[in-house]
């Protein structure tokens, strides 16, 4: 991988989903986090924590992520926080954003859809997330797209759903969405498990007990690059570059 040819332009990334890839965005691009990972330190990876130490000349990374973000529509017929509106994705709130220009894309979503018993169900939702990382892929040609499992929660979501409710969907979420991908049409869809946020030996979530603290987001970063080292592989195999 880090042997790209210079006259090959990089391969372009973008980290897509939730409140976790937007706080995830603002931890890698601050330079003082690179001092929590002892290999960072010592020179062992060719590029900076903003590229998830992955050589630039290989690899473009972009984030793009929103607080509250769902892949349903939920209740609402015109929810400005569902990131399958198709307007919502291209139009002028993230202008910038358009599928065409990446190879990859890492997708994180699903916990807020999870936050009403009454809306979805594991079932349902891992189908969705299933067909909607096809959607990009056949639909706006993105080489590859990796599907970064659930995470649990230390605090339920509200009075529609208690903590021991969405931790149990969650797991089975991850399960049946790792299912799909394992036994699916296409090879170009990858499932992330998050090692370290499963079943965390320490504190991952920060004090709202939802998003991750430090530790978490270390966690979070190794995953993530390692999905994308694996993507980058099968790619090759598949002879998508």
């Amino acid at each position: 991988m880090e042997n790209t040819t210079t006259s090959s332009p990089p391969q372009n990334v973008l980290l897509f989903g939730h409140s976790y890839i937007r706080r995830f965005g603002t931890f890698i691009i601050d330079g003082r986090n690179e001092s929590l990972f002892e290999n960072a330190r010592k020179g062992h990876f060719p590029g900076p924590l903003s590229n998830l130490f992955l050589p630039t000349k290989s690899f473009n990374i972009e984030s793009h992520g929103w607080g509250g973000s769902t892949l349903s529509l939920s209740r609402h017929k015109h929810n400005p926080k569902c990131i399958q509106q198709l307007s919502y994705i291209l139009g002028s709130v993230v202008g910038e954003v358009s599928y065409p220009n990446y190879d990859y894309v890492f997708l994180q979503i699903g916990s807020n859809d999870l936050c009403d018993c009454r809306l979805t169900n594991p079932e349902k939702l891992a189908r969705d997330i299933y067909s909607y990382a096809n959607y990009m892929i056949f639909g706006h040609d993105i080489k590859i797209v990796i599907v970064g499992e659930l995470v649990i929660r230390n605090h339920a979501p509200n009075k529609h759903c208690t903590l021991a409710q969405f931790n149990d969907h969650v797991v089975r979420t991850n399960y049946l969405l790792e299912s799909l991908v394992k036994h699916g049409d296409t090879p170009r869809i990858m499932f992330c498990k998050h090692d370290g946020l499963r079943c965390p030996a320490q504190r991952i979530h920060c004090s709202d007990n939802v998003h991750l603290n430090t530790f978490g987001l270390t966690r979070f970063t190794r995953s993530v690059r390692g999905s994308l080292i694996r993507a980058h592989k099968r790619g090759t195999l598949l002879g998508l570059w």
